[in-house]
């Protein structure tokens, strides 16, 4: 059992890290010192809410703590009517504290430690303003411990060894900058950057004990092991409480809505305390807002395989209204048939339980990320690559990647892509040339069988763009090089080519169904844009490695020399405007 001098550092957070990881681990055995230690930080928590003052918090704390190490009474009676005159104006009741001195220290130390916090609240209180705002209902099981790079705790001011969970507090991180909030029962919480959560629950919260915390802001993926049924984790938002068992999800807040997405087993969700909560199953997603009750729905698609917004140009379903042009530049099976033309440029998928790697520009620290393999990442100097985060909200860009001894990446070029945004940005030599995200456009594994529904990315060979062109909407960067290129061509960076409308895919040779004709129905419907170019006349670029793809050389080949330019592919009609050839892809996030 720790000593009196023991518990008075851990409430004063002198207490050295490993005494504290040690007298935390005795705390998960002994329920009555867990017990024992919440009280504490919740009384440490409602000294800050009653005092407001950091100094005054700080002068009561030492006088508690001096009863619990055994100050002698005529020392401690003198230190605090000196602190409480000092902090405040001599009142009435400071004469009333000298009176009641002797009677409360009659009581044992420690008693007589809790008579003097609650003496001191109450006559602090009389002698203060009434606070604006009542001060929160806290309630959070303890320990919990933050995992982050070096560089997240920089940018907090503090480090693994002093910060705690403490009732009260409030965890923003840096906007480029992930951590993992980890309970001692082995739930963990995977913060995006930028998150911002605190530690308390509403006023309103009639509920108690169990983890409990605020959602202001941001994002986390949660794999929760299970609870008691009577103490589940409480997720509070601004629109929204969440309780969980025991599951894996994903938990997001943006503008006015909270959104639920629900990866295995159920959660519940619910406006508030008192309305009656919505059960969300794995594999579906429900929106809680202030006016609207929620409603579940089946996740509308995963954006590590089909990403980006809705209206980005990679989702944009060609029009009625698209005007097309023959290709003039060389054919592309002028030199004989297309013998490779895909090529893969696989994302790679972060892991939730993977070491935390700091991810550096040149020797800049840029973010962090989990990844367990990173020998698998591509290591060549001209080689994008693309690490999708596991809570499906952001990636990493990545060019010339070096592993550290460390373990850490370091990289040429980094850049952070928002899933649910457009797929393009600033250029960037070597990983967004012309701004095309490295992500946009990729076939994916599965998609020729299922159907695409997205425009496809291609490079073409040098010689068949058109000399000195600047690329074209929504393609960004330098026009093409002299010496490259074809006078006569109508090929540019950033062209869209599609199938024209006319062309029957049923006809081609490939059958109804299958993946050489989808992939006609893809080039028909959302046609296929020039984002780079290569020494290869016409290359796909895939999101997997697919050996043994036979049907593809045959299918390509009936396929590429039918596509024609979409002339008047523009910002004012996407797609050439009109009436869309297929539904737009579904909302990842609510506007």
């Amino acid at each position: 059992m720790p000593t009196e001098h023991e518990l008075a550092a851990y409430l004063d957070g002198s207490l050295p890290a490993a005494e504290r990881v040690r007298l935390e681990a005795e705390a998960e055995r002994d329920p009555a010192l867990r017990r024992q230690l919440v009280q504490q930080a919740r009384m440490e928590g409602a000294l800050r809410a009653a005092l407001g003052d950091e100094a005054a918090t700080a002068q009561v704390r030492r006088s508690v703590l001096a009863v619990v190490q055994g100050q002698p009474e005529a020392a401690l009676k003198q230190s605090v009517l000196s602190d409480t005159v000092h902090l405040r104006r001599e009142h009435w009741w400071t004469r009333v504290l000298s009176l009641a001195w002797p009677r409360a220290f009659r009581l044992p130390a420690l008693a007589g430690a809790a008579m003097l916090v609650l003496l001191t609240l109450v006559v602090w209180k009389l002698g203060s303003p009434a606070p604006r705002n009542p001060a929160p209902v806290t309630s959070l099981e303890l320990p919990a411990r933050l995992v982050a790079t070096r560089e997240v705790w920089d940018g907090l001011n503090t480090d693994a060894a002093r910060w705690q969970a403490v009732p009260g507090q409030r965890l923003q991180l840096p906007t480029n900058g992930s951590a993992t909030l980890a309970f001692a029962d082995g739930s963990a919480l995977q913060l995006d950057p930028g998150t911002v959560i605190e530690f308390s629950a509403p006023p309103e919260a009639a509920v108690t004990g169990g983890k409990q915390l605020r959602l202001v802001a941001g994002s986390f993926t949660a794999q929760v092991k299970p609870q008691p049924p009577a103490s589940p984790l409480r997720v509070h938002t601004p629109h929204a409480v969440v309780t969980v068992v025991g599951t894996e999800f994903g938990l997001s807040v943006a503008g006015t809505n909270t959104q639920l997405e629900v990866v295995s087993g159920s959660v519940k969700l619910a406006r508030n305390l008192t309305d009656r909560a919505l059960t969300v199953a794995a594999g579906e997603t429900a929106v809680a807002s202030r006016d609207q009750v929620p409603q579940p729905s089946r996740l509308p698609r995963n954006p590590l395989h089909w990403p980006f917004a809705s209206d980005s140009v990679w989702n944009r379903p060609l029009g009625s209204g698209a005007r097309f042009q023959p290709v003039s530049a060389r054919p592309f099976t002028a030199d004989g048939p297309l013998l490779n033309p895909t090529r893969s440029r696989r994302p790679h998928l972060a892991d939730p339980a993977g070491p935390l790697r700091g991810v550096w520009e040149n020797g800049r620290w840029r973010g962090d990320i989990r990844l367990t393999d990173v020998n698998s990442l591509p290591r060549g100097r001209n080689e994008p690559v693309v690490i999708l985060q596991p809570a499906r909200r952001q990636a990493l860009e990545l060019l010339g990647i070096q592993v550290r001894t460390d373990g850490d990446i370091d990289a040429t070029v980094v850049e952070t892509l928002d899933l649910a945004g457009s797929g393009l940005g600033r250029t960037q030599p070597g990983l967004r040339p012309h701004g095309f995200s490295s992500l946009g456009g990729l076939l994916r594994f599965g998609e020729p069988h299922s159907g695409v529904r997205h425009v496809l990315s291609a490079r073409v060979s040098a010689d068949r763009l058109r000399s000195g062109a600047w690329p074209t909407w929504p393609a960004l960067g330098n026009q093409v090089p002299p010496g490259f290129g074809s006078a006569s061509s109508n090929l540019r960076i950033g062209t869209l080519l599609a199938l024209p409308p006319e062309v029957d895919v049923a006809a081609l040779g490939l059958g109804t169904s299958g993946p050489g004709f989808e992939l006609a129905r893809a080039l028909q419907d959302f046609g296929v844009y020039v984002t780079g170019f290569g020494p290869e006349p016409f290359l796909v670029l895939l999101g997997e490695e697919r050996p043994g793809a036979e049907w593809e050389p045959a299918a390509f080949n009936r396929i590429v020399p039918l596509l024609q330019v979409v002339v008047n592919n523009t910002p004012e009609t996407p797609g050439g405007g009109g009436t869309p050839r297929r539904e737009p892809a579904p909302e990842l996030v609510p506007r």
